[in-house]
């Protein structure tokens, strides 16, 4: 029964990301959420009866100078334009920097979060920093730079401007978060 309500529960989530947000998620990718879900709520569950969380898990990565970059945009179609936003976080979790950028247009929900991870990059670059994991929350976009196929798409040109950045970098991971996880790049939007 708690899986018939999880997939209930992420088919119309999905149906409001779609109204309003633009995403829309393959069925697929749909079960996998819901199955990831209903894990989580299992466990979470299972600590309940245990008495609770020992110790609490941050992100913390392996080695100093290593910085998180969330990247996020949405879409305003009331007001035709789109919003970017990023937030730079160091070793510790805590928050370095933050920018936002609202443009005039109507653009596809996948070029948006090109464009998003565009201005992420160029955001770090001028920070100076080097080695940075980029994490967004459009599976088709961190895919799309991950393969490093060719698309001469308007959203496969964004995504080769951003492989010619990487040269900027001593390392750069892309990197796929759920969009809760990236709640706050996207509350910069």
């Amino acid at each position: 029964m708690a899986q018939i309500m999880m997939v209930m529960w992420i088919i119309w989530n999905n149906r409001n990301g779609f109204l309003f947000e633009g995403d829309k998620l393959t069925p697929q990718q749909l079960m996998e959420r819901a199955t990831i879900l209903l894990q989580e709520y299992v466990k979470a569950q299972n600590v309940l009866k245990s008495g609770g969380v020992k110790n609490s898990a941050r992100w913390k990565p392996q080695t100093v100078g290593i910085y998180k970059v969330n990247f996020d945009g949405a879409l305003f179609a009331n007001k035709k334009s789109v919003g970017l936003g990023v937030e730079v976080r160091d070793v510790e979790g805590q928050p370095i920097a933050a920018a936002s950028k609202q443009m005039d247009g109507v653009f596809p929900p996948t070029q948006v979060e090109a464009m998003a991870m565009h201005f992420a990059m160029d955001f770090v670059a001028d920070l100076g920093l080097k080695v940075v994991i980029m994490e967004g929350d459009n599976l088709d976009v961190v895919n799309s730079i991950n393969s490093g196929e060719n698309d001469h798409s308007l959203v496969g040109l964004i995504i080769e401007d951003i492989q010619c950045k990487v040269n900027l970098f001593e390392s750069v991971v892309f990197s796929h978060i759920g969009r809760i996880g990236n709640s706050m790049a996207h509350g910069l939007c």
